[in-house]
C-alpha cells in the first residue's frame, strides 16, 4: 500500500502482479463440482478483487488496494472460523460440512 500511495509505479506493479497470481492460483483450485454455489461465489470474489488489482495498477486507485486487503482479510477470517468449526465436530464426532456443501 506504501508503494502504491508514494506513486512507485513498478515497485507497485511487482507487488501487485504477484497478488494477482495468488488469486488466480486460489480461483484455479476450486473444485466446483463440489464446493456448487460456494466454488461459484468466491470464483465471483476473485474475479471481482483480479479487477481491483488492474484498477491499482492501470489507474493509481490505493482504494481499489484497500477493498482487496478488506475483502481477502474477511475470506481469511471466515477460512479460520470454518477451521475452528470442522475441529469441533470432528471432536464431537459430527461431519456437518459435507452438508453445508450440498
Amino acid at each position: 500500500m506504501e508503494k502504491a500511495a508514494n506513486g512507485d509505479k513498478s515497485e507497485r506493479g511487482k507487488y501487485v502482479s504477484k497478488a494477482q497470481a495468488i488469486v488466480s492460483e486460489l480461483m484455479n483450485s476450486l473444485d466446483h463440482e463440489v464446493g456448487g454455489v460456494i466454488a461459484e461465489r468466491l470464483t465471483q470474489l476473485y474475479i471481482y478483487i483480479i479487477n481491483e488489482y488492474v484498477n491499482a495498477n492501470v489507474k493509481n486507485s490505493v482504494n481499489s488496494l484497500e477493498n482487496t486487503v478488506k475483502i481477502l482479510g474477511m475470506l481469511r477470517d471466515t477460512w479460520a472460523e470454518a477451521i475452528e468449526i470442522v475441529k469441533k465436530e470432528r471432536e464431537n464426532g459430527v461431519n456437518s460440512l459435507k452438508a453445508h456443501l450440498r
